[in-house]
């Protein structure tokens, strides 16, 4: 979900101005966040789910486009790097899954999704195509 405190300007400048990593990874999230929430079908959807504030389209529409341009205006390594790479591949995923997500008896064999090698066999296979 959305933090609320994102959106507070105050809160900013009293919190996370104040450490330069709390800064950009605050910066990060909400530089993501407004990627994906960039239409109002995503918008109406993550409304539905309690994943953003409850607000109209027309305001969160003028709050993301207030903060790429703030973001965009400052050089990018301001945010935090975890955030300025795009997906993680498939494979990546399943070696991360294999060193990270061994829990509950779960194999080191498989991985994350085991049966798919790329995305065009895991969409086929979940979507219907």
């Amino acid at each position: 979900p959305f933090p609320q405190y994102l959106g507070d300007y105050d809160f900013w400048i009293a919190h996370l101005c104040q450490v330069d990593e709390l800064h950009g990874s605050a910066c990060g999230f909400l530089f993501s966040y407004t990627w994906l929430v960039g239409r109002e079908s995503d918008f109406n959807l993550g409304r539905e789910l309690g994943l953003v504030p409850q607000m109209p389209w027309t305001q969160w529409r003028a709050y993301i486009q207030d903060v790429r341009r703030a973001i965009d205006a400052k050089p990018l390594d301001q945010i935090n790097r975890r955030y300025l790479y795009s997906e993680l591949r498939l494979p990546r995923l399943n070696w991360i899954y294999r060193l990270y997500g061994r829990r509950q008896n779960r194999s080191l064999i498989r991985g994350y999704v085991y049966n798919d090698r790329t995305y065009g066999s895991f969409f086929v296979r979940n979507l219907d195509l």
